[in-house]
């Protein structure tokens, strides 16, 4: 992960712990956020879910349920 040290330390570090978490990730487009995401949480994530843009509340619901 060239260039993310900080980042990846620090959602490491958010895993480690106890409690739970919820993480949102934000930034522009097509930066890797979601390949960040995948690869640092690889063996430790139940489920994603990425959000539409621009698309309202209820699709937004929807999405979530399937």
């Amino acid at each position: 992960m060239v260039g993310r040290i900080d980042e990846v330390a620090k959602l490491r570090s958010i895993v480690a712990e106890e409690a739970s978490s919820m993480v949102a990730v934000i930034g522009r487009r097509r930066v890797g956020k979601t390949y960040l995401i995948e690869t640092v949480y690889r063996d430790n994530m139940a489920f994603n879910l990425i959000g539409q843009q621009h698309a309202d509340r209820d699709l937004q619901l929807q999405n979530f349920a399937d």
